[in-house]
């Protein structure tokens, strides 16, 4: 029978504060290292903040990590629990993970309704796996528009890269039309990248001409997409010159902060105006529109050049001052020696950027969606899923399979969807999903947090010289050694705690301390005098006495290590299969049902032990929350450890908090090179850091320090 409570609780989600300022999120994630061999330990720590603002975010409390391979390949996925927008974990990277190109991508639930993620491109070399020269190719050559397309008659601003058997080509050449004239010089620089302008004709043909290693001409068409309308800018002290190229009579200019919209105003294209940078009452960065037509400008800062600091004997100790305030993240490792990918526009646009450019998302200037999918993990993690549409109103259960458990109910959608607000947990568990008081109810599917594919990733392949393959070697040896003497650092203790559930009163009995019965029944008959049990051929039945008198007659909620079934499955079970039975007198809520108390069992395995569920529970594996870790790493001045040291990673921090000038210390290893220090966050102000500094590691004495 349905017990349905009068009360209603209405849960207004204000789907309308989606055109608010604020309520986006962005991520930054700083890595130790972009490229790694197997063996090694890819660490990263998240900075999520509301968007176009330094802000901690206030909206989630995990962020979902993982790194993607090509085809959708996911090597890993992480869930990391968020703290006032800040979190952090690693990756060793095992021998299964193939050599190639990966994208590093991190993303909160509520970042999903905007189709919005953070990556990073990522290279892994296995050394254990044989390695193939990629084919030659040639030379390839990628076009792209800086503003998204070309308009006709005008000066547009464009980007050319080009490569030569999947190495970056400095080259020059010319772009010239169809009659053989030129129209612009191209030089590319060491990474295969030239910038150039010109006003492209309606229907005409355009080639590029360079010259290849055979001193042969080869010729390459230039692909015209034509666009409504373009944006050119250049800086000037004190204002911007722009040029809006169109063919219509008026465009509408607009210049946006994140979310904010600064000025607008309405230009007529084709003719420079000035913008003053007081208008702006800041120095950015700002991205301006027109149309479709977007551009970045004002104070983006790129990688900073590493100041050096000096030179440094193998296991000496290391002090850098720091004058900073605020919240960093912190990185020592040795200088790679990289490879180069093929260049491709997706790398060209998503290069590995310091937080003071990687935290702009420029999405944030267009339309805002009219209405959310994905709720915020404000308070928890969220299950979400569907069933049948029928099911409309009735209560579903999240709950794990332990002997302290977690339950956790919602109430179906009038479609069949349902989200239920859980405690996120630091251990894998088996979990179930079950519609309480139905004995089927079909297929209950449940949608992942993480995103299903992605679209526009670039996976370019890894081209390995001999003497970089050599070095490589070399290093692969260091760390299998590293790796002979390398202890787990120790994890921070989590508690799971569940908040009060069922009452803070429950009685509980141990089987073993009485006498034990063939029949599950029977124990309350003996011995459990506040459940009622009775079982025959034509109907099972419990019931517990309420501590106090109720105006009405309800059954309790019946579970077993966690998970909710009925009285003629349990009273069928092998009572000798349970250690003890839980008692609560009290009246239990679950969405809209009513229980009349509670009876739980617990097996002496914690696991169902053999206990068939019904049909209307279907089982979930959780995952849980990534472990966070004390690192710790030698000093040298009290440790006389005679084995060899190959880390190269000196120092790793990913939650420094600074409140003064303070003195960042540790040891250098048994490596010799050029290492660097690289630290990333937020000052007191809110402002963007990122520093960069190097030093040199030797077997002789240090010349400065």
């Amino acid at each position: 029978m349905k017990r349905v409570v009068s009360i209603y609780l209405c849960l207004f989600f204000a789907l309308g504060v989606v055109a608010q300022q604020g309520v986006r999120e962005e991520v930054y994630l700083h890595v130790n290292s972009t490229y790694l061999l197997a063996g090694e330990t890819l660490h990263y720590s998240a900075f999520v903040t509301e968007y176009g603002s330094s802000s901690p975010t206030e909206l989630s409390k995990i962020l979902y990590v993982e790194l993607v391979g090509e085809n959708d390949n996911r090597i890993f996925q992480h869930k990391v629990p968020l703290d006032e927008g800040r979190g952090y974990a690693d990756f060793f990277v095992p021998t299964l993970v193939p050599t190639g190109s990966y994208y590093l991508v991190a993303y909160t639930r509520w970042m999903k309704n905007f189709e919005s993620y953070f990556q990073i491109p990522v290279t892994i070399i296995n050394p254990f796996d044989k390695y193939e020269i990629p084919k030659a190719d040639g030379l390839k050559v990628e076009f792209s528009a800086k503003s998204g397309g070309l308009v006709f008659n005008q000066t547009n601003d464009f980007i050319i890269q080009i490569t030569n058997n999947h190495q970056p080509y400095q080259t020059s050449g010319r772009i010239v039309n169809g009659e053989g004239t030129k129209v612009a010089n191209v030089q590319t620089d060491t990474n295969g990248i030239a910038q150039i302008n010109f006003s492209p004709k309606q229907n005409e043909n355009y080639q590029l001409i360079i010259e290849n290693l055979m001193g042969e001409f080869e010729f390459f068409k230039v692909p015209i997409a034509a666009a409504e309308t373009s944006i050119h800018m250049d800086e000037y002290p004190g204002f911007y010159q722009i040029k809006v190229s169109s063919n219509s009579s008026s465009e509408l200019f607009q210049v946006f902060d994140g979310e904010s919209l600064l000025l607008e105003r309405t230009i007529q294209p084709n003719q420079s105006f000035q913008l003053s940078k007081s208008e702006l009452k800041s120095t950015g960065p700002f991205i301006a529109k027109s149309r479709e037509a977007s551009h970045i400008f004002g104070s983006i800062n790129r990688v900073p050049e590493p100041i050096q600091i000096g030179k440094y004997t193998t296991r000496s100790k290391v002090e850098i001052p720091l004058q900073l305030e605020g919240n960093f993240s912190v990185s020592v490792h040795a200088v790679n020696e990289q490879p180069t990918p093929t260049i491709s526009s997706a790398s060209w646009n998503n290069r590995t950027l310091p937080i003071s450019e990687q935290i702009i998302h420029w999405k944030g200037a267009n339309k805002l969606p009219d209405s959310v999918k994905y709720l915020p993990e404000l308070r928890g993690e969220i299950i979400s899923g569907k069933v049948s549409p029928s099911l409309s109103g009735e209560t579903i259960v999240f709950s794990t399979i332990d002997s302290v458990f977690q339950f956790r109910p919602s109430v179906i959608s009038p479609t069949g969807e349902f989200n239920i607000q859980i405690e996120p947990m630091y251990e894998n568990k088996s979990a179930y999903l079950t519609v309480i008081e139905k004995d089927s109810v079909g297929a209950i599917s449940t949608y992942s947090n993480f995103y299903e594919s992605y679209l526009n990733l670039s996976f370019p392949e890894v081209v390995i010289d001999s003497v970089t393959a050599y070095r490589l070697t070399e290093r692969s040896i260091k760390n299998q050694i590293e790796n002979a003497y390398y202890e787990v650092p120790a994890v921070v203790p989590q508690q799971n705690i569940y908040p009060f559930q069922f009452g803070r009163t429950l009685k509980t009995y141990v089987l073993d301390d009485y006498n034990r019965f063939p029949k599950m029944s029977e124990h309350f008959v003996e011995y459990i005098p506040e459940v009622v049990a009775r079982q025959n051929k034509s109907r099972s039945k419990i019931k517990v006495l309420m501590e106090y008198l109720m105006s009405t007659d309800l059954p309790p909620i019946i579970v077993i290590d966690g998970l909710p079934t009925k009285a003629e499955e349990i009273l069928d079970f092998s009572p000798y299969k349970i250690q003890s039975i839980d008692v609560s007198q009290n009246r239990i809520f679950l969405g809209p049902l009513v229980f009349d108390g509670l009876v739980s069992f617990h097996t002496f395995t914690n696991d169902l032990y053999s206990f068939k569920p019904g049909s209307n529970s279907q089982n979930i594996p959780y995952q849980s929350l990534e472990p966070r870790y004390n690192y710790e790493y030698p000093d040298y001045a009290d440790d006389k450890r005679t084995e060899v040291d190959y880390r190269r990673q000196l120092y790793w921090n990913p939650e420094l908090k600074l409140d003064s000038s303070d003195t960042l210390e540790f040891y250098t290893s048994d490596l010799t090179g050029t290492f660097e220090v690289i630290i990333e966050g937020y000052n007191a102000e809110g402002k963007p850091v990122s520093l960069k500094k190097e030093f040199e590691v030797t077997t002789s004495s240090p010349d400065a320090n």
